[in-house]
């Protein structure tokens, strides 16, 4: 099945974004030198009432904070 380019450009950024985080993950974990590399992540637990945004409700950025445009 052919893809468009958008299709082709979603793909891509998903591959990037899933590479980058399982790096991440095998890194932190030392996975690789284990001869493990992980396959999905899913957090399990409650917040710590240390963190500073801990009574703070959830946001987001907007995308004039996030984009820089040149």
């Amino acid at each position: 099945m052919a893809r468009t380019k958008e299709q082709q450009n979603i793909w891509a950024q998903q591959q990037c974004y899933i590479a980058l985080g399982i790096s991440g993950i095998n890194q932190a974990l030392d996975l690789n030198d284990k001869g493990l590399s992980a396959a999905i992540l899913c957090p399990v637990g409650f917040r710590s009432q240390d963190d500073y945004s801990f009574y703070h409700s959830k946001s987001r950025l907007t995308q004039e904070q996030l984009v820089v445009t040149l």
